[in-house]
């Protein structure tokens, strides 16, 4: 670098202190949508039916999996639902 100074590194974003709150509530919403989809189904059988394991959905279920967003694009798709049925509609 010119000058010998240090590179500046331009600061994106900021960790939230709520950042871990917000994490755990989408979990229990996505969670609470799948139990409710499932009906009463057994856990393999749905799990089939979204294209993922067992212990997969049961750890989403319980809100200790986290989620990719191409993962929950086939779960919705799959499902044949909107991401606005699982986390509502967004701000009124």
């Amino acid at each position: 670098m010119a000058g010998g100074g240090k590179a500046k590194i331009p600061y994106v974003g900021y960790a939230s202190p709520q950042t871990p709150q917000v994490r755990h509530h989408l979990r229990t919403q996505l969670g609470e949508f799948l139990r409710k989809q499932r009906g009463d189904a057994t856990l393999s059988q749905f799990a089939r039916k979204l294209g993922i394991s067992d212990s997969t959905l049961q750890r989403l279920e319980i809100g200790q999996q986290n989620i990719t967003i191409d993962t929950l694009e086939g779960i919705l798709a799959r499902l044949k639902c909107a991401i606005e049925d699982v986390f509502g509609g967004g701000r009124k």
